[in-house]
């Protein structure tokens, strides 16, 4: 219901640093509430040191406690966290960019 009023059960976390792990994402917002089975996406580019995640949890109040949380911190690092537009989307997004920069397209 809250979903439809445009607030989502997704967030969006930033500024990740590259050694982080799926573990240590999953056990810091897993205090938030519970993240829905296959709800997690962490993209980690070590060649451009770009690292982020998307967490989809079950319900909207989650998403909202880790939206207002402003102490996350891992491996040392304060961490941003937003509202995800549409986690569906923003995965298969994700996904399509993921497969254009590995791979190798010819142009003739």
């Amino acid at each position: 219901m809250d979903e439809l009023l445009g607030e989502s059960r997704s967030v969006y976390v930033k500024n990740l640093p590259s050694s982080v792990t799926s573990l240590a994402i999953l056990q810091e917002f897993k205090n938030f509430g519970k993240i829905k089975h296959d709800g997690f996406f962490l993209k980690n580019r070590q060649d451009t040191v770009v690292c982020y995640a998307f967490i989809e949890f079950e319900d909207v109040q989650s998403s909202r406690n880790a939206i207002k949380s402003s102490r996350v911190q891992l491996v040392g690092r304060p961490v941003y966290i937003e509202e995800s537009t549409s986690p569906k989307t923003s995965f298969s997004l994700l996904m399509f960019i993921n497969e254009i920069a590995t791979a190798k397209i010819y142009f003739s």
